[in-house]
């Protein structure tokens, strides 16, 4: 039975396991660390080497998993164990990537070791791809060869339980763990922890609880499973989201600007040469995963750098919100505080998630366009929650789905 497992893993493909980077449609999307599109084979090496030796040196962190439930659930970032922790709080939950005071950390010591015996296939897999896929192949090599250690460990570690919930559905980490779960016959959920658009992956999980209509559309749109059983329940997110007031707060006294990973500092700069003078105090929040120096910025502007790790705590006392591609404005919207889109990249609107499209918000600098009767149409588009009895309880709505064992039925 052991060894079937290691042989099962030959079937991995690589475009479908590791979609974030691989795939045609998000793969170009999702790059957004320079390094990564110039990796080469030796980079990956490097990567791959150092990454295994500190999994080696925190092996005294594992510790063998006393199963306490049928339900288990795998974290591999923060943002995701924020919007589930109320959910799966009593489930056995494996986390990877990700420091968390619960939990079990899971041996991904063990999935190095294991994908070394899978090299060859590595190698064979790459003379398999076109041209753009190899290239694509090669800038995630080290992903590409550890899908594979991934697999075995999370045959043994889910057989055990009868239903595994994960957050995310295009990374490698939880796509992988999925096709495991799938393979021991493993009842999978799917929580959505964040917007979705066209770009994501056919929804093939057992139940998937979504936003709101939005992300039901956007998923028919892409594809659905036929024994994908849709639950549009909004966002346990917003659960500790309290609206400011009746309609939507919009003055220059605060402005929070936004920043992510592909905005370009001089777009920024510009922005806010033009446009800082208008505002009484600007609160500066960088996406948690740039580590650019924006020290020059803050000190020409004035500006105050938010430490809030939660963007509600930023939106309880900004008056107006700016942000370029973000989920953040829907953030702002649930608060009743008015969002405004700036392109900060060279490139065309994109409008990944639609919210200019479905009226959720408007360009900076054509605030007569917006109505709040719009607004409010477009926020229960996004989430299904708003107006509902359980608004705010959105947690507990789904723990109750889950404990409800007539669903899988």
């Amino acid at each position: 039975m052991s060894l079937k497992i290691f042989i099962d893993a030959i079937k991995l493909d690589p475009i479908n396991c590791n979609y974030s980077f691989l795939n045609k449609k998000m793969g170009p999307v999702l790059i957004r660390d320079k390094r990564i599109t110039n990796r080469g084979i030796i980079l990956n090496i490097i990567l791959f080497s150092k990454n295994f030796i500190k999994e080696v040196f925190n092996f005294r962190n594992y510790k063998n998993r006393k199963k306490n439930s049928n339900i288990t659930s795998y974290i591999n970032s923060t943002n995701q164990y924020f919007i589930g922790k109320d959910i799966i709080d009593n489930t056995d939950i494996y986390y990877s990537r990700v420091k968390m005071g619960s939990g079990v950390k899971f041996p991904i010591a063990y999935a190095y070791i294991i994908s070394l015996l899978y090299i060859p296939l590595l190698i064979g897999n790459y003379f398999n791809l076109n041209k753009q896929e190899k290239k694509r192949y090669i800038n995630k090599l080290d992903y590409n060869l550890l899908m594979y250690g991934q697999y075995v460990i999370c045959r043994f570690m889910f057989k055990k339980y009868d239903k595994l919930i994960l957050f995310n559905d295009h990374e490698m980490w939880t796509r992988v763990a999925k096709i495991a779960a799938e393979d021991e016959l493993v009842t999978t959920i799917y929580i959505q922890h964040a917007s979705v658009n066209k770009k994501f992956p056919f929804l093939d999980f057992d139940i998937a609880f979504l936003d709101g209509n939005y992300s039901r559309d956007t998923y028919e749109e892409i594809g659905v499973a036929t024994k994908t059983k849709v639950y549009l329940v909004g966002s346990p997110k917003y659960d500790i989201y309290k609206r400011r007031s009746e309609g939507y707060i919009d003055s220059t006294e605060t402005l929070l600007l936004c920043i992510n990973l592909k905005d370009e500092l001089d777009l920024i700069d510009d922005f806010l040469e033009k446009e800082s003078s208008k505002y009484n105090s600007i609160i500066f929040r960088p996406h948690p995963s740039d580590k650019r120096n924006w020290s020059h910025l803050i000190s020409k502007y004035s500006l105050h750098k938010s430490n809030n790790e939660e963007i509600h705590n930023d939106l309880m006392v900004c008056t107006r919100q700016v942000a370029s591609e973000s989920n953040v404005h829907l953030d702002s919207v649930v608060m009743g505080v008015m969002t405004y889109y700036v392109n900060f990249t060279s490139s065309d609107i994109q409008d990944h998630y639609d919210f200019i499209k479905n009226g959720l918000l408007t360009i900076y600098g054509e605030e007569e366009k917006y109505s709040t009767e719009q607004i409010d149409n477009a926020l229960k588009y996004y989430l299904h929650s708003i107006g509902e009895s359980y608004e705010g309880r959105v947690a507990e709505h789904i723990k109750q789905f889950i404990d409800e064992e007539n669903i899988y039925e």
